[in-house]
């Protein structure tokens, strides 16, 4: 079984008028080889920073799978 490392990843956007925002992916990365790889990244996920640190510290320390992922955040946006 796979363990994940999850991370953010911090986006500056723009909307259709032209504002600027931060978004935050929430990524899974596995190590293969001695090599960290991408397993999954799910884009603008989280607006606020600290909510994002700790959504992702939870799913570190809580060694979410990926296969939980999705359902994992859908519960937490909800």
């Amino acid at each position: 079984m796979n363990k994940y490392i999850y991370r953010l990843n911090k986006n500056i956007l723009k909307t259709e008028e032209g504002k600027t925002y931060t978004a935050y992916d929430v990524e899974a990365w596995t190590v293969k080889n001695q090599t960290y790889c991408l397993a999954e990244s799910i884009p603008n996920v989280f607006l606020e920073y600290e909510r994002a640190k700790n959504f992702i510290d939870s799913c570190n320390f809580l060694e979410i799978s990926l296969v939980h992922l999705m359902d994992v955040i859908e519960d937490e946006l909800s």
